[in-house]
């Protein structure tokens, strides 16, 4: 076994360990017998000693879920949670755990204890030297990640044909003929959809999609959308936003005026099952480095990553850890071939030193156990709603948190702020990232990113009392 591949196992144990045996209590997560599975994410934090000989690993920020919501449920106040995929879920409450390590780090009492360290002369913050941040993903994301050809045994052949005889998936094309759809849910292909940019130029925020109904195989290098069914969302796809990730940074706009240095993953670890298909790590190792990496134009890599190499890219076979677990970790199980699987509509968020796990509803983005509010409901101004449907992952809660732990700390005006739109200004003209955003969005593999509307970032944004 390779060094990396011991990195990989210990990012994965790490994971495991909390949300098997750990923190994250047996409530809501996939039930066994209704053959539920969801996808799990964590971010692993690895801690040298002084010496720089050995290290610790432990999970910093976990996500479950598979499910989003439609472009017609985005709420105006930031209310609600919109992508709800594992993996988006772990990076959104990585950001929360990072604005208390930046807290800790800022205060006399506890600066030692940060991952975070200031630097006397800027003030702005940035990892120890001694840590590094991993991330973990049960199964490959949702898009150009997921896309890959698998040669398969003469048997899996067999077995596929019977079920395509069974049950077909039809849907119509403008020409009104029957089309068999790309079969989902099977590795080597995604459910997210091709995505294009209206020829509309007054409504930036309507696109086009393409579901490759009638294809044999599915394009790569393509920007997509998540995968769902009815109305569409505007949610990216969870490989275009990891690629975002690795060439922009984890922390964000708001946190990118404050941390001296991008917040870089130093591996991504991917779970597999051999169970599948013949070399289908390979498959799956090759098909993430051209989603995550390759498909970004050298010259913006060496102007995003500078000196710095990307993340390394490794994939496990989870087929060898508990069955049952790995059976709920992954829609394509061969442990329940034959059987009907179904996505867990619940989605788990927990960081570090949070108190306890969060529970939401995937396809309303609100918390699990309460009805699913109005659209009119004024969630923003009551805290009795806000308390019982307002996930602490949202929107505005995220930016109230950075408001109230974050902004105390920095040493820049902040002055004239009165809305989310105005903060992200505020972040943009300070810093780098709002420009290399835009560089990484013109590239032609993300040229057709949605665009929201910018309605949405009109709240109003104040700490909470």
């Amino acid at each position: 076994m390779t060094s990396l591949s011991i990195i990989a196992e210990k990012v994965k144990d790490a994971v495991f360990q909390l949300f098997f045996f750990g923190a994250i209590t047996k409530n809501w997560k996939p039930e066994k017998d209704k053959n539920e599975f969801t996808l799990l994410a964590g971010f692993v934090v690895e801690e040298f000693d002084d010496k720089k000989i050995s290290s610790s690993f432990r999970c910093v920020a976990l996500g479950t879920g598979t499910k989003c919501i439609p472009s017609s449920k985005r709420r105006k106040d930031g209310c609600v949670l919109c992508d709800s995929h594992a993996e988006v879920i772990a990076r959104r409450a990585l950001v929360r755990w990072m604005h208390e390590e930046i807290f800790k780090a800022s205060t006399a009492s506890s600066p030692k204890t940060s991952v975070f360290v200031r630097d006397a002369c800027t003030k702005m913050f940035k990892l120890k030297g001694n840590v590094k941040l991993h991330f973990f993903i049960s199964q490959p994301p949702c898009g150009d990640a997921a896309v890959f050809r698998v040669v398969k045994k003469e048997k899996e052949k067999e077995e596929e044909e019977e079920e395509e005889e069974e049950e077909e998936i039809l849907q119509k094309d403008t020409k009104g003929r029957g089309l068999k759809r790309v079969k989902r849910g099977h590795p080597g292909v995604t459910g997210a959809k091709i995505v294009a940019l209206s020829d509309n130029k007054e409504d930036v925020a309507t696109y086009n999609i393409n579901a490759e109904f009638g294809v044999s195989e599915q394009e790569t290098n393509r920007c997509r959308i998540k995968p769902g069914r009815g109305d569409l969302t505007s949610s990216m796809s969870c490989s275009d936003k990891i690629a975002k990730w690795i060439m922009l940074g984890l922390q964000g706009t708001l946190l990118s005026p404050v941390i001296s240095h991008p917040v870089r993953m130093s591996t991504i670890t991917i779970g597999s099952n051999e169970a599948l298909g013949d070399d289908i790590v390979e498959h799956i190792a090759r098909s993430s480095r051209r989603a995550f990496i390759d498909r970004i134009p050298l010259s913006l890599r060496n102007k995003f990553l500078n000196v710095e190499e990307p993340p390394r890219v490794v994939v496990i076979n989870l087929s060898t850890t508990n069955a049952d677990h790995q059976c709920l970790l992954q829609s394509f199980s061969s442990a329940t071939r034959g059987k009907e699987r179904v996505s867990c509509p619940t989605s788990i968020n927990w960081y570090e030193n949070c108190g306890k796990q969060e529970v939401t509803v995937g396809a309303s983005g609100f918390k699990a156990g309460a009805p699913r509010p109005t659209l009119e409901a004024p969630l923003a101004i009551s805290s009795n709603l806000r308390k019982k449907h307002v996930s602490r992952l949202s929107r505005r809660a995220l930016v109230e948190d950075f408001i109230e732990k974050v902004v105390p700390t920095t040493c820049v005006p902040f002055e004239n702020i009165d809305s989310y739109r105005s903060l992200k200004a505020w972040a943009g003209e300070l810093g780098s990232y709002a420009l290399h955003r835009r560089m990484f969005l013109n590239a032609d593999a993300f040229k057709n990113w949605t665009k929201k509307s910018e309605s949405l970032s009109d709240f109003i944004v104040q700490p909470r009392s």
